[in-house]
């Protein structure tokens, strides 16, 4: 399956005037960026103040703008440089693409403001059992995390998802057809009986300053909860 992420995301700090703008690029046969972004944070005043560089898969640096432009004559003199390796030097660089071995470059020089943020972990030994997940995407389904007990409605508890991850795949088909119809049921005995539904723990209101809807979490009554005897049966 082939998946590519591209376009341009703005992020923006309400309260400071700052934001971040974030180019995903595009793949192209002319220009191999396929997952690299670029992001310019700017000040409250528009200026521009910092560059995040890096691939999305692989790692992500922060560079000051003196160092962005150091990066970018590095980077043209190492595309200028590979122009004029042999076939063999060039699938010997391949796994070594000018971005990164401009940005390790530039990190290891301790006069250049250029630091990396994140960089990917190597996958556990079992990942292949596991849909090729990191250690992170394993955990995110965890039942229970730190003896804190979730709500049985929360989805970390569908049993079609625990199948499909055990790799029981045609009963986890069988198990979601299951929920759903179960789901369609409770609707309708609602819309009979004319009941409305209302979320228990988020409020929905309106951003007090994009004035868009916005869903506010009852922060003290979930936290604090203990008895769940209130959630519905919804699996």
């Amino acid at each position: 399956m082939w998946m590519e992420q591209h376009g341009v995301i703005e992020i923006n700090n309400l309260t400071t005037k700052e934001k971040c703008v974030v180019e995903f690029k595009s793949y192209s046969w002319f220009t191999n960026d396929l997952n690299k972004i670029e992001a310019t944070c700017y000040d409250a005043k528009g200026a521009k103040v910092r560059v995040l560089v890096g691939d999305w898969t692989k790692c992500i640096y922060s560079l000051s703008m003196d160092a962005m432009k150091k990066y970018q004559d590095l980077l043209s003199t190492q595309h200028k440089s590979d122009k004029h390796l042999s076939k063999a030097e060039k699938k010997e660089v391949k796994e070594s693409a000018p971005m990164h071995r401009a940005l390790l470059q530039l990190e290891a020089d301790e006069a250049c403001d250029c630091r990396c943020l994140w960089k990917v972990r190597r996958r556990p030994s079992n990942s292949h059992q596991m849909y090729n997940m990191t250690k992170f995407a394993m955990s995110i389904n965890q039942p229970d995390v730190d003896g804190y007990q979730t709500a049985p409605t929360d989805s970390r508890k569908r049993p079609d998802i625990r199948m499909l991850e055990n790799g029981d795949i045609d009963a986890a088909s069988t198990e979601k057809g299951r929920l759903e119809e179960k789901q369609r049921a409770a609707r309708k005995v609602r819309t009979k009986k004319k009941l409305e539904w209302t979320p228990r723990w988020f409020e929905k209101t309106k951003h007090p300053q994009t004035k868009s809807d916005d869903w506010k979490l009852y922060a003290d009554k979930f936290h604090k909860r203990v008895d769940w005897s209130a959630c519905p049966d919804i699996f």
